[in-house]
């Protein structure tokens, strides 16, 4: 195996997005993100996304898992001990009397009475049984297909899954201990475990319905590392983006894909609208002529993140801990205050760990950097003011959101109260 490997931070950022992944798949799935930031010209023409896709896939099909393991193993010590109550119809009582049906049935010399049967005997066993089964059969087809895919690469090496197999394993064993039963739709007074393995399943079946973006048999795969920096630097912005939606939807604003091919998701509460765009050129650009070119579109900035309303905010996000590759992404983020003249722009980054190269830049980003580190958790960021083009004040923020801490959701909070009071 080739020396590179991911460091806890990545394997700590890939899991948090596959869990948000799981959180808000009935929002927006990975594929239709992906595929949006696929306008970014620094990724067309590769099939980079698609690798990154797939190893997204992977990370999601692997927590799935284990999650259906987790409810197969609470219902299988349900069925061994719990009993419940069942409702019965007869001539004779057989059990406690239920007043309000006899009622209804006492003409009939019919009586309503309740009676219990053991759980192994209960009708949502099959069902789980049934759900079990199916869900095996796609995790057993979508694992295999995605090893298949990498086979000549050691991507899959690099999550470090390596119970994997032995959860598989333990989703077979377990779905021959229920009865063979007959999927239905999910009901409210649904036990907990049953609950969440509908929504594996359902989850399950969106996966197979994107039919998961794995290539054709020409594809070539980039060298290892290539694959692996286009996946983290994916999942980063997807990170971001998955903040943003969370702080907006505890708020009370209702999120959802946009059927306006202008904005990628509308949040909406009380009439009134915010909308998010990924890796678009913006209608306010401020360029209009490139010498006789056609396609002005393609020279106008694409920001990583764009969130537009009364206020016009510009994310940029830069999954790296090399100074000189954020103070790259300052300038980046400047130049965007030029172009768009937004209201806030914010550059985003894990945090400084390394200078490769001392300059006047690079030992500023590390001064900025030292600077937030030793600010209040909730409040991991500087701001910078610098006036418009119209003499206005325009904002910039500086930020730092660390898959390795717990406090990122905080720092998004702060940073989005202070801007939307």
């Amino acid at each position: 195996m080739k020396d590179y490997r991911l460091t806890v931070r990545d394997l700590q950022l890939i899991k948090k997005v596959g869990k948000y992944y799981l959180q808000y798949i009935r929002v927006i799935d990975m594929d239709t993100l992906l595929k949006k930031m696929k306008r970014n010209s620094e990724y067309e023409n590769t099939i980079a996304l698609r690798n990154a896709l797939n190893g997204i896939y992977y990370y999601v099909l692997y927590i799935l898992t284990i999650d259906v393991v987790k409810s197969a193993k609470e219902a299988y010590k349900d069925k061994l001990v719990r009993k419940e109550f069942s409702n019965e119809f007869a001539s004779e009582i057989h059990g406690a009397l239920d007043i309000p049906r006899s009622l209804m049935t006492y003409p009939s010399k019919i009586y309503s009475y309740y009676t219990y049967q053991r759980g192994a005997d209960s009708s949502t066993f099959a069902v789980l049984g049934a759900l079990l089964r199916e869900i095996y059969r796609n995790i057993f087809k979508l694992k295999n297909e995605l090893e298949k895919y990498y086979e000549e690469s050691h991507v899959i090496n690099y999550f470090q899954l390596n119970d994997f197999n032995n959860y598989v394993n333990l989703l077979c064993e377990y779905k021959d201990r229920f009865r063979k039963g007959k999927i239905r739709a999910p009901i409210e007074k649904d036990p907990s475990w049953l609950k969440r393995a509908f929504k594996i399943y359902i989850t399950l079946e969106k996966m197979i319905g994107n039919e998961i973006s794995l290539g054709n048999e020409n594809s070539i795969l980039p060298k290892d590392k290539d694959i692996i920096k286009m996946l983290l630097w994916k999942l980063y912005e997807l990170y971001v983006f998955y903040l943003l939606i969370e702080y907006f939807e505890k708020k009370g604003y209702k999120v959802k894909v946009s059927k306006k091919d202008k904005f990628d998701v509308v949040m909406e509460k009380d009439g009134k609208k915010k909308f998010i765009t990924l890796n678009s050129s913006l209608d306010f650009s401020s360029l209009f002529s490139i010498d006789n070119s056609q396609k002005i579109e393609d020279f106008m900035g694409r920001p990583d993140i764009a969130l537009i309303n009364e206020k016009k905010i510009i994310f940029e996000c830069k999954y790296s801990t090399s100074a000189s590759y954020i103070s790259q992404g300052r300038f980046k983020v400047m130049a965007y205050m030029y172009e768009y003249d937004p209201n806030i722009a914010i550059l985003i980054y894990p945090g400084i760990e390394r200078i490769n190269k001392l300059n006047s830049d690079n030992i500023l980003s590390k001064k900025i950097d030292e600077s937030i580190r030793n600010k209040e958790k909730d409040k991991k960021y500087v701001k910078l003011i610098f006036k418009s083009r119209n003499n206005k004040p325009r904002q910039m923020y500086i930020v730092t959101i660390d898959p390795l801490t717990e406090e990122n959701k905080q720092v998004m909070e702060s940073i989005m109260n202070e801007i939307f009071v």
